[in-house]
């Protein structure tokens, strides 16, 4: 999205250099959209008729049939978009001016220096910052191979 129109938006809520209005930027991700959507269209439409044969209600049909199908998708959605969140370091500066509200991503720059950069501290707190998102994909990753395995068989 268009970054003045979002910054006018943040500000006219009243969200400006507040954390909720800094998660509010990252609720909707227009590729995972896209991603969920076209999963969900591979769905076969006879699952839908054969609930309704069954005397399944919709709601039914879609915590119990539709919601595990679509578990790969949607974990590849949340660590693709978790990686993306995590990596953002130009959003914090502009919609966060104190820095005791910043993302814990975002002090990596304090070990940039005018005349040189400690690399020994960056590389440490890379290693640190590389934790929960490894740790996240570590509990999603049977079912993001299991959604790459799936989107590969063909028929």
């Amino acid at each position: 999205p268009a970054l003045i129109p979002q910054f006018q938006l943040i500000l006219n809520l009243g969200l400006y250099n507040t954390r909720p209005g800094f998660i509010l930027l990252f609720l909707i991700n227009p590729i995972g959209m896209i991603i969920l959507v076209n999963y969900m269209k591979s769905i076969p439409r006879e699952l839908d008729e054969s609930a309704a044969v069954d005397g399944a209600s919709y709601t039914r049909y879609v915590f119990k049939v539709i919601f595990p199908l679509i578990r790969p998708a949607v974990a590849t959605v949340t660590v693709l978009h978790a990686i993306g969140i995590w990596n953002e370091l130009i959003l914090p500066t502009i919609y966060l001016t104190d820095p005791a509200k910043y993302p814990i991503t975002r002090g990596l720059i304090v070990f940039e220096g005018v005349y040189g950069n400690n690399w020994p501290g960056i590389a440490a707190a890379v290693l640190m910052l590389m934790i929960p998102i490894l740790v996240l994909f570590m509990f999603l990753q049977r079912y993001i191979i299991g959604g790459l395995t799936a989107g590969a068989v063909k028929g």
